[in-house]
């Protein structure tokens, strides 16, 4: 039909003006219109994301309310199949929660023995919601994520009869967070690499852009920092491209973290004043991250009592949500953040907690990430701890601290440094050509544009380098990056 074609050819604003010109009467009276409408609603780049969904589920519930009714013309056959179709929308509009997904699309299955003949190669399901880590949304409870991997695996096959397209750019995207977590990093970086490529094939957005700094995080847990300051450009230019906005404030949020990994002052300061977050912003899974960065900002920035407030709202949101790897990362913030404090005991109760969640689930990145403070505490309860560690009456391995204390330590000893101390045991690495020009142009107080122009390369490429000479120099800021290079 001329609306299937439509939608296959993703002319979505064609399709909305079509069906939005219609008196809302008669959309709300044919269940067809509703479905319709509701791809519509949950393809478009148009109007804000959470209001589309929101639109979106009403439109379903309309048509299967139509459908189910008794004035309903739809044979046991056609009706049946609708309902597959409603099936597959409702999947579709309930990312990232994968349970959700899933459930959906076996219902789907269950009525689509021919496929759709909405969902096909060009409309693949698009987890949409701005989320960096969306392997935190893939488990509801301790010990569910290493069986993330079987449940994606199940979705594609579902996909790939019913759709007759595929999800391999999404599922490999996936895998690739989950191989992150697990600290399989060449793993992680093979997988992010192919969901990039199928994501290029489709268009999928959706994917290649949550791959792309999934990418960059990755690279930076390899020492890889040119791609990952590269990476976050790339994936701007794509949210830009296709119209995909909602992405961008996700995307400077990373690039926050990549500051705060090589200390950049003057780009965190800048963030902190163009951003519009305050620590009593209502709080929703789309802006969990940005929150969450906004926390490490107020840490950077020694605000601890701020940091502390907004992370018990945050935690308070996580739990009831329960969503296990977004409460495992508070939890930690709030350890590092009460040993900030002084308060030792606090801290290391709060670090116990966050273990016996995470140990569960195999869970090794989110403590590694937070590299040299994590240490620190992991230090402190190694000296206390005996065989096991007793938490709410969860036990945590001495083998699985010990484990996570020589990654950390290897981490924070092959990346750049957070606290800017300086480490007796590692030496300076010389500078090469080019840092020691950026060094030198730094100290005569030029900004990255500046020394763009003077270099003749990109602001980047600037970046890149002022990141290499904080790592090399082991120092946090220009400052001390100019007073330790002309030692």
């Amino acid at each position: 039909s001329k609306w299937a074609y439509l939608l296959q050819c993703k002319d979505m604003k064609t399709m909305s003006d079509m069906i939005e010109a219609l008196p809302c009467a008669i959309i709300e009276e044919n269940p067809g219109l509703c479905l319709l409408h509701a791809w519509t609603l949950a393809l478009s780049n148009s109007n804000p994301f959470f209001y589309r969904m929101e639109q979106a589920r009403k439109r379903l519930d309309k048509a299967e309310e139509l459908c189910r009714g008794k004035n309903c013309n739809f044979s046991q056959e056609a009706r049946s199949r609708f309902l597959g179709e409603i099936a597959m929308a409702r999947a579709k509009i309930s990312s990232p929660n994968i349970h959700e997904m899933l459930a959906h699309m076996r219902e789907a299955d269950c009525h689509l023995s021919e496929g759709s003949s909405l969902v096909r190669p060009d409309v693949q399901i698009n987890l949409g919601l701005p989320q960096l880590l969306r392997a935190r949304y893939l488990q509801r409870r301790a010990g569910e994520l290493q069986q993330a991997a079987t449940c994606v695996q199940e979705m594609q096959k579902i996909i790939d009869r019913i759709g007759q397209g595929s999800l391999a750019g999404w599922s490999l995207e996936v895998n690739g967070e989950l191989a992150y977590e697990f600290n399989d990093l060449e793993v992680a970086n093979r997988l992010l690499l192919s969901s990039m490529r199928e994501a290029e094939k489709t268009g999928e957005v959706g994917i290649l852009i949550p791959g792309m700094l999934n990418l960059a995080r990755t690279s930076l847990a390899r020492g890889m920092l040119d791609e990952a300051f590269e990476l976050p450009e790339e994936a701007e230019k794509k949210a830009r491209e296709f119209s995909v906005l909602h992405w961008l404030p996700v995307i400077d949020s990373f690039r926050v973290r990549l500051a705060l990994e090589t200390g950049d002052a003057g780009y965190i300061s800048r963030w902190e004043k163009e951003n519009n977050l305050v620590i009593y912003d209502r709080l929703s899974e789309g802006i969990e991250y940005q929150l969450i960065t906004l926390v490490r900002v107020l840490l950077f920035d020694g605000k601890l009592d701020r940091a502390m407030l907004l992370l018990s709202r945050l935690l308070d949101f996580a739990e009831n949500e329960e969503r296990i790897l977004s409460t495992v990362e508070i939890i930690n913030l709030q350890a590092i953040a009460y040993r900030e404090q002084g308060k030792v005991d606090k801290a290391i109760k709060s670090l116990e907690r966050s273990l016996a969640l995470g140990e569960k689930d195999g869970c090794l990145r989110i403590f590694i990430d937070e590299g040299r403070p994590m240490v620190k505490l992991l230090e402190i309860l190694t000296k206390r701890q005996g065989e096991v560690i007793q938490s709410n009456g969860r036990k945590v391995s001495s083998w699985y601290v010990s484990k996570l204390l020589k990654l950390t330590k290897d981490f924070v000893l092959s990346t750049v440094s957070n606290s800017g101390e300086q480490d007796s045991q590692r030496p300076i690495k010389v500078l090469t050509e080019r840092e020691t020009e950026a060094l030198r142009l730094l100290a005569e107080g030029l900004n990255n544009s500046e020394i763009a122009r003077k270099m003749v390369v990109s602001v980047n490429t600037v970046k890149s380098h002022t990141a290499n000479i904080y790592s090399k120099l082991m120092v946090k800021n220009r400052a001390k990056a100019i007073k330790r290079g002309w030692a």
